[in-house]
């Protein structure tokens, strides 16, 4: 028997645990459904829930039949009322032309009023419209790819593209340094830095320097002003180089200690570095996956122990040498490598700035053990950055990989050796003689030998470090042997084939020109990009500038004008004009050689009869599309004598499109009563007579199929906006903006034949064709008049469509402001504003909710808990009787 009372004993430790890590014991003891009855004394707070719900859902299904509504009006408004000018809107009276132009001319093509067309004859066209215009005889780039310096090995500056943000005169300006990829020195930093503020207007105020203890000063230079000078926050090797911190203000704002300028050089073992291993004789290779950043400073405990951490963790991410090998720097910076395993290991080849900084390599032979050596080890190396990589060039469209060998990287390791490597390359790739490549001011400078339309680009690389302001060949990619219209005219200047006028040091700080009569004014910062849309956009300049890669030079043309078009540019401080359009006064009698260079511009002259021949009006335009009494006319070419002439002139005759227009204004009344239809649909659509259809709970969903689903749900949505006050206010609005009189004519649609046939329709329109024809053959002006005369049914439509539709943050229409719209990202309607209310309260009552659950378990728990202790005993009390 006693081991009854152990399994007894156990079983009822079994169930106290279950009860403790549970807390929730289901009538294990009692015999009870206690779920069910804790769903029982909580149903009231989960029928306010499932109510929130449902009422959510009421309103989530209103929103949508609003909104479907307003795209209906949406789509109609762009259908009908996309613009005035449009021959397929309604507020255009050609929308209604019943009758259409003939013209098989081609001289001229005709449209508009064909009434009045049909009466007009052309005997003469003797000239065409031109504008005043001017094309540049110059190169304005100097027609090659120029890289930066090139070297053969270097170390990279770290403030390429660093930035400083000031506070000065309650204005924030942000000074930019390194736009050269190689600033490392504090002179080249201050000189940068005081460029940048002379360019942003700061040049006579502040002013940057080094004392005579070697610390950065940025000082206002003006001793009788107080205004101070703030460092807001600025790039880190930059403020670090120059001693300064964000925060930093006063009149003068000088660095906690003297420069250095090891922050301002590349202190870092970069990305891709690696050495070629043999342990026991297998071959592994360490890679440096990404850049290491080391400490700057001399080589002491610090740095050598951040140097052995970094090494190792870069171990630890080369999957098959992680746990093989260990670096160990000392405090003097001596270094080894070594096998954790106690296994044979040697350094066979790897990265220059590795093996050299680490002191691995000398001589001839590779050692496992070494000395640090900064300056080796951050360097980076011309045949290295390009071992591996591919160059894109593309002449003229057609696009030439080259590609630089891992196993030739000895052909390409100084500068001249890369200029016969690529020489050689692009020589097979475009053919003999196509593209040259020189050195040329420490870089390379390629050429095309052919056309002077030749273009030569270099598209891009497939490995990082090669192209860009510090890669290794210094030049971006997209980089042409044609000027980069978004580079600035200080950046542009190397690659014009004349250059801007300097104030000896730099640039002018401005560059003055009119044109046309109108001055504009640039300076060193502005790109061409900016100086052309500048003049393109101004209507008193009236031109448009243009620049064509392919034969590298500038056009002017006049807008307008015709024979009083004109174009007059003149430089008045610097020499812009001189080198983009090739002389610094171009006007009317401007002459080269003896031949003006501006085109003079010419009116477009035509004889036109408006009687049918009887008579003839010589007509002169200042453009070859113009609009007389209704008809447009665009002219296509100048006549002859032979092919027209007052015997034998252009004449156009008429083509009824009577059915054709019936066609159109019924799909167009088609459209105004499904608008219409819909809208009375929902105002009249009642409740189920049936049942009540709320919406179903997700406990209703469980126990039905997808079909039940949807029916119920589809008599759930009847009668949603039975008799809804916003929609009855838009269906009466929407009906008499069609049918209402229209005043200023004293007329409406039902004169014309359009009409509502019965009350019982409320308000759809049917249209009787033969009495719409009979108006359209004997007034056709009626109907277009009631449309688009001020006050007419276009006017009003867009006003109902306006009141109710649309979508903006000013006059924004009651539909949106009650429901918002589909397309919008944010909705602060009526309905989600409710919908989000009914969100709130389902979430407090989910909380309370549970708060009641975990109270009902917590007390049948307890139930459970006493009744199984009652239980034991009562079994303990069995068993002891029995013995």
């Amino acid at each position: 028997m006693s081991s009854l009372t152990t399994n007894s004993s156990t079983s009822s430790s079994s169930l106290y645990a279950t009860a403790s890590s549970s807390k929730r014991l289901t009538g294990l003891m009692s015999g009870l459904d206690t779920d069910e009855l804790v769903k029982q004394l909580t149903i009231g707070t989960q029928n306010k829930i499932d109510s929130a719900n449902q009422k959510k859902q009421i309103a989530t299904w209103q929103q949508e039949a609003y909104q479907a509504l307003i795209k209906s009006i949406s789509e109609f408004q762009t259908k009908y009322f996309n613009s005035s000018s449009s021959s397929n809107s309604i507020l255009n009276a050609s929308f209604f032309n019943s009758t259409s132009i003939v013209n098989n001319s081609s001289y001229v093509k005709l449209s508009g009023l064909a009434n009045v067309a049909q009466n007009m004859q052309i005997k003469s066209i003797t000239a065409l419209a031109k504008q005043a215009s001017y094309v540049a005889t110059n190169k304005v780039s100097s027609q090659a790819i120029q890289t930066g310096e090139i070297q053969s090995e270097w170390t990279k500056s770290a403030v390429t593209g660093a930035t400083m943000k000031i506070s000065f005169e309650g204005k924030d300006y942000t000074l930019t340094v390194g736009s050269d990829g190689k600033t490392t020195q504090t002179s080249d930093i201050a000189n940068q830095l005081n460029q940048q503020l002379k360019d942003q207007g700061l040049g006579d105020k502040l002013g940057a320097s080094v004392d005579v203890d070697g610390k950065f000063i940025l000082k206002n230079k003006d001793d009788s002003s107080s205004s101070a000078v703030t460092i807001k926050s600025g790039s880190d090797a930059l403020l670090s180089g120059l001693g300064l911190k964000a925060n930093d203000s006063g009149t003068a704002v000088t660095g906690s200690d003297a420069v250095n300028e090891a922050y301002f050089t590349n202190h870092s073992i970069a990305a891709g570095s690696k050495l070629n291993l043999k342990i026991d004789g297998d071959d592994y290779t360490f890679t440096v996956s990404s850049a290491l950043s080391l400490p700057v400073g001399a080589v002491d405990e610090n740095y050598s122990k951040a140097l052995e951490t970094a090494l190792n963790d870069a171990v630890k991410t080369n999957t098959d040498l992680k746990g093989k090998i260990n670096f160990s720097v000392d405090s003097t910076g001596n270094v080894s490598l070594t096998s954790t395993e106690g296994k044979s290991i040697e350094i066979t080849d790897g990265s220059k700035s590795l093996l050299n900084g680490l002191g691995f390599s000398s001589g001839g032979t590779i050692s496992t053990t070494g000395t640090v050596n900064q300056s080796e080890l951050y360097k980076t190396y011309l045949d290295e950055s390009l071992s591996g990589s591919t160059l894109t060039f593309d002449l003229n469209g057609l696009s030439k990989t080259i590609s630089f060998d891992a196993t030739q990287a000895g052909s390409y390791d100084t500068p001249e050796k890369l200029k016969d490597y690529l020489q050689t390359k692009l020589d097979s790739a475009f053919g003999s003689g196509k593209v040259q490549a020189v050195i040329k001011d420490g870089g390379l400078s390629f050429t095309t030998t052919g056309s002077d339309t030749d273009v030569l680009t270099i598209s891009s690389s497939s490995k990082s470090g090669v192209l860009g302001v510090d890669g290794a060949l210094r030049v971006y990619a997209g980089e042409s042997n044609r000027i980069n219209l978004n580079k600035t005219l200080r950046d542009v200047q190397k690659e014009l084939s004349t250059g801007l006028e300097t104030d000896g040091s730099d640039l002018l700080s401005e560059y003055k020109i009119s044109v046309n009569g109108k001055d504009f004014t640039f300076n060193a910062t502005d790109n061409i990009n900016t100086i052309m849309k500048t003049i393109n956009n101004d209507s008193d300049a009236n031109v448009t500038i243009s620049y064509s890669s392919t034969l590298d030079r500038f056009s002017i043309v006049s807008k307008n004008g015709g024979a009083n078009s004109q174009i007059d540019i003149q430089d008045k401080t610097g020499n812009l004009s001189q080198v983009l359009f090739g002389y610094s006064s171009i006007d009317k009698d401007t002459e080269v050689d003896g031949k003006k260079i501006v085109q003079a511009g010419q009116d477009a002259e035509l004889e036109v009869s408006f009687d049918n021949g009887q008579s003839f009006t010589k007509i002169t335009r200042s453009s070859n599309s113009f609009t007389m009494d209704g008809v447009n006319f665009e002219l296509q070419k100048t006549t002859t004598g032979s092919d027209v002439s007052e015997t034998n002139p252009i004449t156009f005759s008429v083509e009824s499109k009577t059915d054709d227009l019936v066609t159109k204004i019924k799909t167009f009344i088609d459209d105004y009563n499904a608008i219409l239809t819909t809208v009375n649909g929902l105002i009249s659509e009642k409740k189920p007579t049936d049942a009540t259809y709320a919406p179903l709970t997700d406990d209703q969903k469980s126990e039905m199929s997808e079909s039940q689903i949807t029916a119920w749900e589809k008599k759930a949505k009847q009668g949603l906006l039975f008799n809804d006050s916003l929609l009855s206010s838009f269906a009466q609005d929407w009906r008499h903006s069609m049918t209402d009189v229209v005043s200023s004519m004293s007329s409406a649609l039902y004169q014309v034949g359009i009409s509502s046939s019965s009350y019982s329709d409320n308000g759809k329109l049917t249209v009787d064709e033969d009495k719409l024809k009979e108006v359209l053959n004997s007034d056709p002006d009626k109907i277009a008049q009631l449309f688009t005369s001020t006050d007419g049914i276009a006017t009003r439509m867009q006003n109902v469509m306006k009141k109710y539709a649309n979508d903006s943050l000013v006059n924004t229409g009651l539909f949106i402001t009650k429901a918002g719209s589909s397309t919008s990202t944010v909705d602060t309607s009526e309905l989600a504003k409710k919908m989000k209310e009914y969100d709130t309260q389902v979430k407090t009552l989910k909380t309370r909710l549970t708060s009641q659950q975990e109270y009902y378990y917590n007390k049948f728990t307890a139930l459970e808990t006493y009744i199984a202790r009652m239980n034991s005993q009562a079994s303990f009390f069995t068993q002891s009787s029995s013995t």
